[in-house]
């Protein structure tokens, strides 16, 4: 199936930036967020889920 696939290599090459998140199914990921996330940590996180999603498109 290439849409597992292509989500499971997302969802690793997420965890190669640091930010954790787990596939399900073929079109969702799940963020783990800690719950006392900083503005910065955002901030930092949405930088790093910017760069792997310009590096699969």
């Amino acid at each position: 199936n290439t849409g597992k696939v292509a989500s499971l290599n997302f969802v690793n090459r997420l965890h190669d930036a640091g930010v954790l998140t787990v596939p399900s199914g073929t079109q969702v990921v799940r963020f783990l967020p800690a719950l006392n996330l900083r503005r910065e940590d955002v901030a930092e996180g949405l930088a790093l889920i910017t760069g792997v999603v310009r590096a699969v498109a």
